[in-house]
């Protein structure tokens, strides 16, 4: 059973209405529901327009094999269909572990000011997989190499491992196999803070980003949404509703 306390067009579409009501803008909106004749999930080019969004499939998604990308066509946990179904079959030679990652790239929007809101549904059906680790990917402002930075350096981070949900160096819950958890991660590139709740119930909000992001000085954009999964044999896991937004309040009356 699992822990209660667990883990943009700019059309920008306004998803509340009136006075003192804040507004989405939406990024990135996938329900992996887009495949094409081959079988294989269908690619976004990457924006670099406000008008080509919201991003309705991943800029990017490999799998390493023997890994499988599917659509997957029955409700697995309370997760309902359409989802992104990541299976990892057995290495010929020994077990291994296979991974898949994709992303949704969006450094050319130049996404610098506001508050963001990441959320997504997963089911993990195996205990021993690493992932999914999803990964905010910040940059220096202007995208300057010496502002750039690796994902694992990134605070922005929640993952999946050995029967635990990590978020970042927050802390950590448990997870139970075959239930599906409604994730949501909240960040604030003025305050350089974040949060992070697990259907609904907030594991922690308003954490510092690390001392050594903000005495640098910098000022940071959003580079990608990265996603990552690595498993191990006869593993699975599922994956919807992926959504980046960013969170404006409304104008005062």
């Amino acid at each position: 059973m699992k822990t209660p306390a667990l883990i943009a067009s700019i059309l920008f579409l306004p998803l509340s209405f009136g006075f003192g009501a804040d507004k989405e803008n939406v990024i990135v909106d996938t329900n992996f529901s887009q495949w094409d004749a081959e079988g294989a999930p269908d690619l976004s080019p990457e924006p670099c327009d406000p008008a080509e969004l919201p991003l309705k499939n991943p800029t990017f998604l490999k799998a390493q094999p023997p890994t499988s990308l599917t659509l997957g066509t029955e409700t697995m946990g309370t997760m309902q269909t359409p989802y992104l179904l990541v299976k990892f079959a057995k290495e010929a030679e020994g077990e291994g572990i296979a991974g898949w990652n994709g992303g949704w790239k969006v450094e050319e929007l130049h996404l610098s000011e506001g508050k963001f809101e990441v959320s997504f549904q997963v089911t993990p059906m195996d205990e021993e997989f690493f992932g999914p680790i999803v990964i905010v990917q910040l940059t220096g402002k202007g995208g300057t190499p010496q502002g750039s930075m690796h994902p694992t350096q990134v605070p922005l981070q929640i993952a999946f491992s050995e029967g635990k949900i990590a978020f970042g160096s927050a802390g950590s819950a448990p997870y139970s196999q075959g239930a599906t958890y409604a994730i949501k991660m909240t960040f604030d590139l003025q305050e350089k803070t974040w949060g992070a709740s697990v259907d609904g119930a907030d594991i922690f909000q308003d954490e510092r980003f690390p001392d050594a992001m903000i005495d640098s000085g910098q000022s940071f954009e959003i580079h990608q949404l990265a996603m990552n999964v690595g498993g191990r044999p006869d593993a699975s896991v599922g994956i919807a509703n992926m959504k980046l937004a960013q969170i404006l309040p409304a104008k005062a009356p």
